[in-house]
């Protein structure tokens, strides 16, 4: 009787009450509840969601052109610079080029002029004529020295006609007649053309470029040795941890330089030794001051180990501090997965107990995360005691001792969080029971009171 009354207070009249007095009366009977509205805070909040992912697009966005506009500026500058060195190749090739063709015009023209002491006929009855002064040839640089001759008739040649005798006129190529050419001094001979070296166009543009380079290095090996020494370090976001603790832990000495400092070096630095760190941004205040800020974690849940010893971790499943199962339990509890014993800043490793399935425990291990993320993303957060997963495919959460929630594996888990929000909004504050959230017959909730 106690039970019908129940029933009917809150569901109204049973089932069992219209079917008559004398039958069997039922526990519990399930409730469905539609899919609840939004209310004006989870439209202001997905609104600002959009906005936000929308803002996050357009920078990416922004980025991606900039980024893109860069390359294709190096790009043009590579180019340009290819074409500069190839004319001043082809440049270099053209002026080689013209210095070798004179250079083969000038010994073409020496081969060419005939020797003159054996080609010259012979005239014994012709009068010698009148010996004149030569025709005063132009200054030239002395000749190269040239080597002995080897034989008779090469030394012969080379010391001209004797003492007496004129040079015979010269015969002029293709022509027939013989025309007297204006008889030479005794003892000279005709002068020898002197053979130029190929002139070498240097490349002055490179020992500048050269120069101008070593010039702007020394430069900023001097600005970095000199300016930009980080004198002051400033921490915010901080309440956890002390400034120094930070200052300690980012490694940044004063005296370092400000323009060398690796960020991702400081950051990496300060989470491994601050677990509690969350988030960590990094500035550059020129021309000698770096600010730090860091968010920490506001949320801890308690873990048990392999040995008996218990935890505190955050959303991301870092290990924070060791504590105590009373501490621990005043933390909302993991159940249903125990870990190695672990490190302080360590990731938590599922214990593998004899016959465990390891790719069981790792899907435990990855829902157990997935459900500590979005439940610390909820308006309920604090209400959540234990977090429940035996199984990776059947998740339980605690609300309280008023509702055990069966959120079933891990499919759709940001919509079933959401929708359990509209389900707690519908409950009346006295009712107690089961929120069935598997989604296994329809996608709907479903309410069974305790019975």
């Amino acid at each position: 009787m106690e039970q019908e009354k129940k029933t009917r207070s809150v569901f109204g009249r049973s089932k069992a009450g219209r079917r008559g007095r004398n039958e069997p009366r039922r526990a519990a009977e399930a409730q469905e509840i539609p899919a609840p509205a939004l209310t004006p805070e989870e439209r202001r909040r997905q609104a600002r969601e959009q906005a936000r992912q929308a803002a996050q697009q357009r920078l990416e966005r922004e980025r991606e052109e900039a980024a893109r506009a860069a390359r294709e500026e190096q790009e043009r500058r590579h180019r340009e610079e290819l074409a500069r060195a190839r004319a001043e190749e082809q440049a270099r090739r053209d002026a080689l080029e013209r210095e070798q063709r004179l250079s083969r015009a000038r010994r073409q023209a020496r081969r060419d002029v005939p020797d003159e002491a054996e080609d010259a006929p012979q005239a014994p009855d012709t009068p010698e004529p009148a010996q004149t002064r030569p025709r005063r040839a132009r200054r030239e640089k002395p000749a190269r020295r040239e080597k002995p001759a080897k034989t008779k008739a090469a030394r012969a040649a080379k010391a001209g006609p004797a003492e007496g005798e004129t040079e015979p006129p010269a015969q002029v190529p293709g022509s027939d007649n013989l025309t007297p050419t204006v008889p030479r001094a005794k003892g000279k001979t005709a002068p020898a053309f002197k053979k130029r070296k190929p002139h070498r166009v240097r490349n002055t543009n490179l020992g500048v470029k050269l120069l101008t380079m070593l010039g702007v290095v020394a430069a900023l090996v001097f600005a970095l040795v000199i300016f930009f020494k980080i004198q002051h370090i400033e921490v915010l976001g901080n309440e956890y941890y002390t400034a120094d603790e930070v200052v300690d832990a980012s490694g940044i000495v004063l005296g370092d330089n400000l323009l060398t400092l690796s960020k991702a070096g400081v950051a990496a630095r300060i989470r491994a030794d601050l677990p509690y760190v969350s988030e960590i941004q990094i500035k550059r205040a020129l021309p000698n001051r770096v600010v730090i800020t860091v968010a920490e974690f506001e949320v801890t849940y308690g873990i048990e180990d392999e040995n008996g010893g218990w935890w505190l971790m955050n959303r991301e499943g870092r290990v924070l501090d060791p504590s105590d199962e009373k501490e621990a339990k005043t933390h909302m509890v993991v159940q249903g997965l125990k870990i190695n014993v672990p490190q302080v800043g360590e990731e938590i490793k599922p214990a593998a107990t004899e016959g465990a399935d390891i790719s069981e425990l790792s899907a435990k291990k990855d829902a157990a995360i997935a459900v500590l993320g979005l439940v610390e993303d909820s308006r309920f957060a604090k209400e959540i005691v234990t977090l429940d997963v035996s199984t990776s495919y059947d998740i339980i959460l605690w609300y309280g001792t008023q509702y055990q929630i069966k959120l079933g594996n891990t499919e759709q888990l940001a919509y079933k969080m959401q929708y359990l929000q509209g389900v707690l909004n519908e409950l009346e504050s006295y009712q107690s029971g089961i929120i069935d959230l598997t989604f296994t017959e329809d996608k709907r909730a479903h309410f069974q009171p305790f019975g």
